[in-house]
């Protein structure tokens, strides 16, 4: 059994056309018993990747690729996770600008296993030395490459250079098999702003089967025996429960509850008090303690400053503790709301509370967010656009030079067509799905007990919010807590509304309407 590294997937935008679950299912039935995720500038893919890898009984390598500057002869780094210090030193270098500057990787250098690509052989022992200094001399491995004449001319000037005892087998894999080339090769041509024929895709490499893998090295055996070393160096296990931040200053749950419900119910009866001992039980019972504590902080900050609130939404408009806390205002008790459509100790996943604020102001509650919890445990979190047909279909034919005729033909199904176009149908079929962008969750905003960078990579503007290079999916995966806080212009008019009738009939009040 063998291990591919490295493998690339569309996390790294427009240079794979491998989705996450397709790679590890393939590399499964190619006969490897690891895999390795390297994608380009992007740790995005990771939790997903560690947990199909899990799916499928395959060891997870965790790593990435990154762009460096000012070594000579290397462009780029691949950096591989052997325990849990390295996953957080690898998360804090996918955080830092790009491209990174050698040196300053000594602050993140535990825990990881460096592998340099090298393209010009000249300077390649100097570069080797500088990575050492960095990583240490037994945590850097010299890759070869036998897929292209090129990658083969390389590997074997490599030989000559370095001792056998730090040289591994490895591949760089970005496709399934011959009929992915032109997938992979419009992708290139769209990221390079250029037509078809101007891409050259010969350095990119399929996923090999662990048999041809094997026969490409038949000849250094001992590099595949430094492969399977390197390998079980790596032990990684992702923490699947990451915890909740908590507000030290806060008061407990149930002391927030009961004053609440004192409040709501000025003569609290035995359902009342019989529901609210229920529902405080199974919340921490379950440790959502201070998932409550933490929204209804947010939304009692907003109601402070007289910043228009949603009255809840969606299922968590049946908690009597949220309604207690003042997170909604929809009394569970009177319209019979049941609690176990929000949350049950059958169903072992993060509450999910979505709050409303005006649009105009919900910046103002973001800025409090960030403020209480610390700017660096706080951050958008991060989405990615995939191809649909339409946009499929746009871009391929820029890359093929179609007219707007024949884009129009593609765009209708139109039976109709040349021999050409079906061709181009396949490879707009191979695109449909695959990310092409990144870009902002509309609401989802993440908030950590710790730095975020210990968790996920993250992108970081100046005087902006960081953006998790994670999903909102691997988010969740990863047992940290998501809120989502929505501008909606609805709040906005109806407040504005209130204001203007108010004018003219002081004693009128929203609360008062059924």
């Amino acid at each position: 059994m063998y291990s591919a590294v490295c493998t690339y997937s569309d996390y790294s935008l427009l240079q794979s056309c491998f989705r996450i679950e397709d790679l590890v299912a393939l590399a499964k039935a190619q006969g490897y018993s690891a895999i390795a995720l390297t994608d380009y500038n992007n740790v995005g893919g990771l939790v997903s990747f560690y947990h199909q890898c899990r799916t499928h009984q395959i060891k997870p390598i965790l790593g990435g690729e990154f762009t460096l500057a000012n070594v000579a002869g290397l462009d780029s780094l691949t950096l591989l996770a052997r325990n849990e210090q390295g996953y957080e030193d690898l998360m804090e270098i996918a955080s830092q600008p790009r491209p990174l500057e050698c040196h300053a990787l000594t602050k993140f250098n535990q825990g990881l296993i460096a592998l340099p690509f090298f393209q010009e052989i000249d300077s390649a022992h100097t570069s080797y030395q500088q990575l050492t200094a960095v990583f240490g001399d037994e945590n850097v491995y010299i890759p070869l490459l036998m897929g292209s004449s090129q990658q083969r001319e390389i590997s074997t000037a490599l030989l000559s250079i370095f001792p056998k005892n730090i040289l591994i087998a490895s591949q760089k894999a970005y496709y399934h098999s011959a009929k992915d080339k032109p997938i992979l090769q419009v992708m290139q041509a769209i990221a390079d702003g250029c037509e078809f024929e101007q891409v050259d895709i010969r350095m990119f490499s399929p996923l090999y089967s662990s048999n041809e893998f094997a026969q490409q090295f038949r000849t250094l055996p001992w590099a595949l025996e430094n492969l399977a070393t390197m390998v079980n160096r790596c032990d990684l296990e992702l923490v699947d429960r990451v915890g909740l931040p908590s507000l030290p200053d806060s008061p407990s749950l149930e002391e927030l509850a009961w004053t609440g419900a004192k409040k709501r119910y000025p003569n609290l009866d035995p359902a009342v008090k019989a529901r609210l001992d229920y529902e405080l039980r199974v919340i921490s019972e379950m440790g959502f303690s201070d998932y409550f504590i933490i929204v209804a902080d947010i939304v009692g900050y907003a109601r402070s400053k007289s910043i228009p609130v949603g009255p809840g939404r969606g299922s968590a408009a049946g908690s009597l503790v949220a309604y207690c806390l003042g997170i909604t205002d929809i009394d569970p008790m009177y319209h019979g709301l049941v609690f176990e459509r929000f949350l049950n100790k059958q169903r072992q996943t993060m509450p999910d509370i979505d709050l409303d604020f005006c649009y105009m102001r919900r910046g103002e509650v973001l800025e409090y967010v960030k403020k209480r919890f610390g700017s660096r445990r706080v951050a958008h979190i991060g989405t990615y656009g995939t191809f649909g047909y339409r946009l499929a279909v746009r871009e391929v034919g820029k890359a093929f030079g179609l007219t707007q005729t024949d884009i129009g033909r593609l765009l209708a199904n139109e039976k109709r067509t040349s021999n050409f176009l079906p061709h181009i149908q396949e490879i707009v079929q191979g695109l449909i799905g695959l990310k092409r962008h990144f870009s902002t969750h509309a609401a989802g905003i993440l908030i950590c007990p710790d730095s975020i960078t210990k968790y996920c990579g993250v992108l970081t503007q100046r005087d902006t919010m960081a953006v998790t290079q994670m999903p909102m999916e691997s988010v969740a995966q990863l047992g940290l807590l998501k809120i989502d806080l929505l501008g909606l212009r609805n709040l906005t008019i109806i407040q504005a509304t209130q204001e203007y009738i108010s004018k003219h009939h002081p004693s009128f009040s929203l609360n008062r309407i059924p």
